[in-house]
């Protein structure tokens, strides 16, 4: 759950695996940015309070900066139907800069590539006029599909080379981004730059 939500596990990288104990000096050695903790094992601690005060834990970074994630331990652990957006919160929870939100506020107006400034007002489909935009938004979590789904409600995601004029006097909205845009050019297009910061990093761009 954490290497699939963008974090590296502290522990496994000091050679901790599965469950076993951890020392003080273990603790402090893993140095890590978050804790990840289970309501059900804060519970039988006798509190988050009491946890943080444990020998080990109140010198970690985390501890000092306050940036402990409490989640349900099903809700974590569970590998059920909700595992999915558990995922989606521990990733926002690790990156706070990230924008996870899979309805994209609306609406919202930017000057794209074509120099012109575009509304999007509706939230129709997601329509990419060619294979490397479709790529690129679906990496973004979109449900984007290719340019023979068009409708006249969709966003269209176009690069400059694209044959886009058309479709934007007809009324289409279309949004236009670079012939090289990577994928924090496109996320910035769709609404939602924070993802493709976060994204770039989790894919080591």
């Amino acid at each position: 759950m954490v290497e699939g939500a963008g974090g590296v596990d502290a522990g496994a990288e000091i050679g901790v695996s599965y469950y076993q104990p951890l020392s003080p000096e273990l603790l402090f050695t893993a140095f890590p940015d978050y804790l990840l903790l289970t309501e059900g094992s804060i519970e039988s601690a006798g509190g988050l309070e009491v946890v943080l005060e444990l020998q080990g834990i109140a010198d970690t970074p985390a501890a000092e900066s306050g940036n402990v994630i409490v989640m349900d331990t099903q809700y974590l652990l569970g590998m059920s139907l909700r595992t999915g957006q558990a995922l989606l919160d521990l990733a926002a929870a690790i990156h706070p800069e990230m924008t996870w939100e899979r309805q994209v506020p609306l609406p919202y107006t930017l000057t794209d590539a074509s120099g012109e400034a575009v509304t999007v007002a509706t939230d129709g489909p997601l329509v990419a006029l060619n294979p490397a935009l479709l790529e690129r938004s679906q990496q973004l979590g979109f449900h984007s599909l290719p340019a023979q789904a068009l409708t006249p409600d969709a966003l269209v995601l176009a690069a400059e080379s694209d044959a886009w004029q058309a479709l934007r006097e007809a009324g289409q909205t279309v949004l236009v981004v670079p012939d090289d845009a990577d994928i924090e050019a496109v996320a910035a297009a769709l609404g939602v730059p924070g993802r493709g910061v976060a994204l770039r990093a989790y894919l080591g761009q």
